[in-house]
């Protein structure tokens, strides 16, 4: 007699990348002051994947993101986050719905994860929203560009 056939299609598993390290930056935002004030290194860590390795200044595109750059402002790595800049925050209301309410804080802190990568040199920041949290009539753009390169 027969086997009958697999009913599953065997796949090859995907690779995945190994952890390696990562630097962590805390940015603090006060008015148009962004600063640094911590940065730590982890050896080991798996971030997730990117969905592309293309950078997006383009005005087509919504949202929040920081991309690392060498020092010729070559791309290397994107991380998209909420927009941390809107002058709103997610609480929970009574009835236990997630709303929004203003968010009267005058400094913001960013945590940003980013690979060690050999080269990166400065973070470029893009929002489609300004700090009132309106979207802007032209898209996103580039909010901020600041050195990530250690002193």
């Amino acid at each position: 007699m027969k086997k009958p056939p697999p009913t599953t299609i065997s796949v090859p598993p995907k690779k995945i990348k190994p952890a390696s390290p990562v630097i962590r930056f805390r940015i603090e935002i006060t008015g148009d002051q962004w600063k640094i004030v911590k940065r730590i290194r982890i050896p080991k860590m798996t971030l997730p994947k990117q969905p592309d390795r293309a950078p997006l200044n383009d005005k087509a595109y919504a949202g929040f993101w920081a991309e690392v750059t060498d020092k010729d402002g070559k791309f290397l790595y994107r991380v998209h986050k909420q927009n941390p800049l809107t002058g709103t925050k997610e609480v929970v209301d009574r009835k236990g719905k997630f709303v929004r309410e203003p968010d009267t804080k005058e400094t913001v802190i960013l945590d940003l994860l980013i690979p060690e990568i050999t080269g990166m040199e400065k973070v470029r920041f893009y929002s489609d929203t300004d700090r009132k949290g309106e979207r802007l009539r032209d898209g996103s753009r580039m909010i901020h560009e600041m050195s990530i390169k250690e002193s």
